[in-house]
């Protein structure tokens, strides 16, 4: 196919050099023969001819440098493509190229990156600046599918997947289907998951499989850290002129085990059962908790309180 278009394109340049030979001789013949006024209106019309020319070959210059363009940015991108396996089953994928022509024959190919045992598929159009996942109706890419069908990933994001990471949007489609079930304190359910994926606040560790690990904490046989929380603020409640307000008494560590919960700062220290927990109330990064014999919660600021009410609220549940 290369072969015929270049053998075409040789054509039309020796047929336009011919084409335009004519014109220049005269116009050269014109110039010796001293510009005779009877032959000035040859010269002007085969002047014009040659600029018309030199103006027809530029622009043939310009269509076929972008004709290889297009071909070698098609051919880049078959010979390197974002992922080789499946993230689905884990199976060699196939890449292929779906021939397409843009204006004035250039080519604008499609790709697809398929995987042929469940039939995952990636897809990108001319000039491939993000991939398409499209959905298979297979049992092997459902969770897959789920997090990723029907949207438009970037190369990158590509490459994430590839190197089993989720992007940022997958995160929070796991996040979201994870915090009612710890809500429900189903918490072998998510046994298996990495607690990682449930974080988005970087001084935050939650452990789904509780460790030994007891972060310098006095503990109890058979307790165990569930929640950590560096940089949060405790606060109380006070009135001035009849107005409530927060009133921030210290910084420090928020914590959850399956027994208590708990805060260790500079001056305030808090170590309360979970038995002694009456509500719980988040908004956005500020975490509300009644007890008994208490009438105002106590507050803790700056911390993931989305996830600690869900983790709060499963433990509770189990006790």
């Amino acid at each position: 196919m290369e072969k015929i278009i270049s053998e075409l394109h040789f054509k039309a340049i020796y047929i336009i050099g011919f084409v335009l030979g004519i014109p220049i001789l005269v116009f050269v013949i014109s110039i010796v023969g001293g510009l005779l006024h009877s032959l000035i209106w040859i010269n002007t019309l085969f002047g014009g001819i040659l600029v018309f020319g030199l103006i027809a070959i530029g622009a043939d210059g310009v269509w076929y440098y972008e004709f290889r363009r297009s071909e070698q940015k098609i051919q880049q991108a078959l010979d390197n493509p974002p992922i080789h396996l499946c993230p689905a089953c884990g199976n060699e994928m196939v890449a292929r190229e779906i021939e397409k022509k843009g204006s004035l024959g250039i080519p604008h190919s499609d790709l697809s990156i398929e995987c042929p045992s469940c039939h995952t598929q990636f897809d990108s159009y001319f000039p491939f600046q993000s991939w398409l996942v499209v959905e298979a109706n297979a049992e092997k890419n459902k969770d897959f599918a789920w997090l990723y069908g029907g949207e438009n990933l970037s190369r990158d994001e590509v490459v994430l997947i590839a190197n089993g990471k989720y992007t940022m949007n997958a995160i929070q489609k796991l996040r979201a289907r994870a915090l009612p079930i710890i809500s429900d304190g189903d918490f072998e359910q998510l046994s298996s998951w990495d607690p990682q994926l449930l974080i988005k606040d970087q001084n935050v560790q939650i452990y789904l499989n509780p460790p030994n690990n007891s972060w310098g904490l006095s503990l109890k046989d058979a307790e165990h850290i569930w929640f950590v929380s560096n940089q949060v603020t405790f606060a109380e409640q006070r009135t001035r002129e009849k107005v409530p307000y927060l009133l921030k008494l210290d910084n420090g560590i928020f914590f959850i085990t399956n027994l208590k919960y708990g805060f260790i700062g500079r001056i305030k220290n808090l170590d309360k059962k979970l038995t002694e927990i009456t509500s719980i109330q988040e908004e956005r990064l500020r975490l509300d908790v009644f007890r008994k014999n208490r009438i105002s919660a106590e507050y803790f600021l700056g911390l993931d309180a989305e996830l600690a009410s869900s983790i709060l609220e499963g433990l509770t549940k189990l006790l």
